[in-house]
């Protein structure tokens, strides 16, 4: 059995830049007219019980379908009834055994109205088309996400250089003018020269941005994170260092007040564990 994905190359291959939903809803539109014209797709018999008084009935059709043409109708099992355009159908009510039967919209609808209640009495043959009307498909599009690079030394460049490539939008804060500047990283949307406490307010910090804090110490590191640490947390907070020094700037932050849960969220050390061991020679 395929699936409307299995078909989706047949689309990707001439527009390959076509979001998938968009792909799948062009498969999905074009499997349902396709079904519509040849008619393939038959139902087993749909069984509705006839109600005194009551001329039109819904066809209950499979999940994720619906009749697209009524092949045949027959009433109490023995009694083929006619097919009637729209054009001829009685404008005039009138009741006693149906001969004529006409469909639209999900709708069988069968002249004269029946008088007597009968179980299963309406045996209908139907070719089926897949539901495409109820499926709706949703792009969001969502603003760019923000990687905030505190400390502009020697990391932050092809650090810059990498996220740029990834899509991010890039700010960068150093105190020092021959860091803060767009000659040393061209990628960055916003450059932003201040104290770092100072370079965080202007910078605005949402929810969904992503900060690394690659300082040139903890001293300054510490700032970062107490100003941080005081307003809105954001996706991703991650700071450089060892394991041994950013242990002890945690616990240092932690004895001012943070709280645990909060220096808890913050990744550290950032960057790939490549099994490094830091070796002391004496002389």
């Amino acid at each position: 059995m395929a699936t409307l994905r299995d078909f989706s190359p047949l689309v990707t291959a001439q527009a390959a830049l076509c979001p998938m939903p968009f792909v799948l809803n062009s498969v999905r539109w074009a499997v349902k007219k396709f079904l519509e014209d040849t008619l393939i797709w038959r139902c087993p018999l749909i069984k509705l019980d006839v109600v005194s008084g009551k001329g039109r009935y819904p066809l209950v059709t499979p999940p994720h379908s619906e009749a697209c043409a009524v092949l045949g109708v027959r009433y109490n099992g023995n009694r083929n009834l006619h097919p009637m355009p729209g054009d001829f159908w009685p404008d005039f009510p009138a009741e006693g055994e149906p001969d004529s039967w006409r469909y639209g919209h999900g709708i069988l609808e069968v002249h004269p109205v029946p008088t007597t209640d009968l179980e299963a009495a309406l045996e209908v043959s139907a070719a089926l088309t897949i539901d495409a009307d109820g499926v709706q498909y949703t792009r969001n599009f969502m603003p760019q996400e923000r990687l905030i690079l505190l400390g502009g030394g020697t990391i932050a460049q092809p650090l810059c250089r990498y996220a740029a490539d990834l899509g991010f939008e890039l700010v960068v804060a150093d105190d020092r003018p021959s860091f803060a500047n767009h000659p040393r990283f061209p990628e960055a949307k916003q450059i932003v020269c201040d104290l770092f406490p100072a370079a965080i307010e202007k910078i605005g910090i949402r929810e969904s941005d992503y900060v690394a804090v690659i300082t040139r110490g903890h001293r300054y590191d510490a700032d970062c994170l107490r100003e941080l640490l005081r307003g809105i947390m954001p996706r991703y907070l991650g700071m450089i260092g060892s394991k041994r020094r950013t242990v002890g700037l945690l616990n240092m932050l932690e004895e001012e007040g943070f709280s645990r849960a909060d220096l808890d969220r913050i990744h550290t050390p950032i960057g790939l564990d490549i099994g490094a061991l830091t070796v002391s020679w004496q002389s």
